[in-house]
């Protein structure tokens, strides 16, 4: 082979010349990354049952879903946890070599034929299906700068207004978030109330389910109507309540004098988050953790410079008193590694 090209020196430098622009050609299409892609695809699943014990999310939860993702094709083996919070979360690490989004669509459709099973609060909460992005590109903090600002008003802002634009950044495959406290009605129930007014705590559920329900009303003049019947008018109902006050207002019971008694006479009730379980902080202030994990083919520095830039926007638009920060950014030290190589 060396005699060969010895031989023809015009064509080894013609060949020379293509490897090297096939190679600056394919440079910025391929992956940077703080570490290598080397684990297998994996698939993560997430149910949240709010207010259920570890045992009961294991048997009305993560058994039924366990049992209809097995046997998916190239499916490795499963691991699972479920919390005393209700989290059930369900990782599937299936072969090296399999396409991650054929893998995902097989879980999905294990999932699918589980909804029917779950309890209905884990069916409102939804069941998430998500490939796994493998570590951390970049970590966004948000913070309260303010008194007058909750990490309650922070999170809410959170959700509504920055998780959804750093989903659609180019590259990013996950957004979780760390020290989330989405809004949510907490009632504390007095038990001694309760029993003062002879009412079991059943009675106090099904009293919330029934008076905080969307229903359809129905049309004032939906035919078949008499001919004098000139127009349809939908009726819109409140059926979803809204502040502290008109949970309060919420009818539990008829007293024996014919008196009403409501929730406000047997609970405390008041606008918090969903749950306190977790939280974040960021040198030392609570905060609301964004982490950001890029796809398993995306370059890193490509998803942060993305991402700064995709923040950067939003802050020029964000309430006074919530202010971001970079907490943790791997492409710092890809950036490094990058310049001392070449």
């Amino acid at each position: 082979m060396i005699e060969f090209f010895l031989r023809r020196p015009l064509f080894a430098a013609v060949l020379s010349f293509v490897v090297l622009l096939a190679g600056l050609i394919t440079i910025p299409s391929l992956p940077v990354a703080q570490y290598p892609q080397i684990s297998p695809p994996t698939v993560t699943v997430t149910a949240q049952y709010p207010g259920a014990t570890a045992a009961m999310v294991v048997r009305s939860v993560t058994t039924p879903l366990e049992t209809n993702i097995n046997g998916a094709d190239g499916l490795q083996y499963m691991q699972s946890y479920s919390s005393a919070n209700g989290a059930s979360v369900i990782t599937c690490t299936f072969a090296l070599g399999t396409d991650p989004t054929t893998d995902q669509t097989n879980v999905q459709h294990g999932v699918d034929l589980t909804l029917s099973q779950l309890p209905n609060a884990v069916q409102s909460q939804g069941v998430s299906v998500q490939k796994s992005a493998g570590n951390i590109t970049i970590a966004v903090a948000m913070l309260s700068t303010s008194s007058a600002v909750s990490d309650v008003a922070v999170s809410n802002y959170a959700d509504l207004n920055v998780i959804e634009e750093l989903k659609r950044v180019p590259g990013v495959g996950q957004v979780n978030v760390l020290g989330d406290r989405t809004y949510g009605m907490r009632i504390w129930v007095d038990p001694h109330k309760l029993q003062g007014n002879n009412v079991s705590l059943d009675t106090v559920i099904n009293a919330i389910k029934q008076n905080n329900a969307d229903v359809a009303a129905g049309a004032i003049g939906q035919p078949p109507t008499t001919g004098a019947q000139a127009f349809q008018i939908p009726i819109q109902i409140n059926g979803r309540l809204q502040s502290p006050e008109e949970f309060k207002q919420i009818v539990v019971a008829v007293q024996p004098n014919g008196g009403y008694l409501r929730l406000g006479d047997v609970a405390q009730v008041e606008l918090g988050a969903q749950n306190y379980v977790t939280s974040a902080r960021y040198n030392g202030q609570t905060a609301v953790v964004l982490a950001i994990l890029g796809q398993p083919t995306a370059n890193s520095l490509q998803i942060s410079k993305n991402v700064r830039a995709t923040m950067a926007r939003i802050a020029q638009h964000m309430p006074t008193g919530i202010s971001y920060r970079i907490a943790f950014d791997t492409s710092d030290f890809v950036r490094a590694s990058v310049k001392e190589v070449l």
